[in-house]
């Protein structure tokens, strides 16, 4: 298989479920919900999990109606050529935004907790590359790790 072609992989709904509670379940218990709960984080935490949890709904919902169909696909088909379009340049911005966040929240919690003396480059560095390796395996070895 050349680098360019797309694996073929499937991961399981429950595989899938994992991913998204820890992507937006970790960046909402870090970010506003935290803000409003102070030292009830539990509640942060349940939040969380059921915002996520709509979000896996939706989404299962959409590749039901749209079988076989990328999200970026089914913006177009669902918004329109134009408005499904501004959609996906959203979503896509959004994701770049998560995960250069998250990615400079967890560098920094190592620094802090672990090596205070590390330069943060070191941990972000770190980060990617372990990031670029799970990419580089599959969707399936990122699902597995999930679980």
């Amino acid at each position: 298989m050349s680098n360019m072609e797309l694996e073929k992989g499937k991961i399981s709904y429950l595989q899938f479920v994992f991913m998204i509670v820890g992507l937006v379940g970790t960046q909402l218990f870090m970010g506003i919900v935290v803000a409003f709960t102070r030292q009830s984080s539990w509640l942060a935490v349940v939040i969380a999990t059921l915002a996520s949890l709509l979000m896996v709904w939706l989404f299962i919902a959409l590749c039901k109606h749209y079988p076989g169909k990328t999200l970026i696909e089914f913006n177009d088909l669902a918004f329109g050529p134009y408005l499904g379009k501004a959609v996906s340049v959203l979503y896509i911005i959004f994701i770049f935004h998560l995960l250069a966040s998250q990615t400079r929240d967890y560098a920094e919690f190592y620094r802090i907790l672990l090596m205070a003396k590390t330069p943060l480059s070191v941990f972000l560095i770190m980060g990617l590359g372990l990031a670029a390796l799970a990419v580089r395996k599959g969707l399936e070895t990122i699902g597995r790790l999930a679980v």
